[in-house]
């Protein structure tokens, strides 16, 4: 209740072995879509955010990169805007609960992204154990 509108919510779901851990954006009381969606990535470092005007590319915008964590390392920079995953599009707000599975991943996820007036491939590798 303390965390308010638009907030990041974490959470876990645990089934017998399997655990599923997210975040998802608290709604305003008519559980409207936040037109500023967030999805923390912590596993893969960054932090997007729903970016609809105001830049090139309408997506989701590449707005934290943790220094030294896994975007970093692939060369991902805060600005960028992530315009696919694995080939398919990610361009619509409502796709936040797929971003978020991305953190569960236990193999690398190819990223395009939007950089200036360019587009970029990057993948992302899982750290060895």
């Amino acid at each position: 209740d303390a965390a308010g509108v638009s907030a990041v919510v974490p959470y876990r779901v645990i089934r017998g072995r399997r655990r599923v851990s997210g975040g998802t954006v608290l709604p305003d009381t008519e559980c409207r879509a936040n037109s500023s969606a967030a999805v923390r990535l912590v596993g893969i470092g960054m932090a997007l955010r729903w970016q609809d005007r105001g830049i090139n590319v309408e997506g989701w915008l590449v707005t934290i990169v943790a220094s030294g964590g896994r975007a970093d390392v692939a060369g991902i920079l805060e600005g960028d805007v992530l315009v696919a995953v694995d080939g398919r599009p990610v361009s619509r707000i409502d796709q936040q609960s797929e971003l978020d599975r991305l953190d569960e991943r236990a193999e690398p996820v190819l990223l395009t992204l939007h950089r200036d007036s360019g587009i970029r491939l990057v993948a992302v590798t899982v750290p060895e154990l």
